[in-house]
């Protein structure tokens, strides 16, 4: 691996480990919506099984 590839397979590694601030604020709001999203799912999951009931 020449120097130029090393530095930049290096310089993705520090920022895959640590990811700018608004990549983190990013990751945040996609759990919180993911979460939000299971949850309207469970809900209408457990309406169609009362329904069918």
């Amino acid at each position: 691996m020449d120097k130029h590839n090393k530095n930049a397979y290096f310089n993705w590694f520090d920022k895959v480990d640590k990811p700018e601030p608004n990549e983190l604020e990013l990751v945040e709001r996609l759990v919180e919506e993911n979460a939000l999203l299971r949850k309207i799912l469970m809900q209408k999951q457990q309406e169609g099984i009362e329904t069918a009931v």
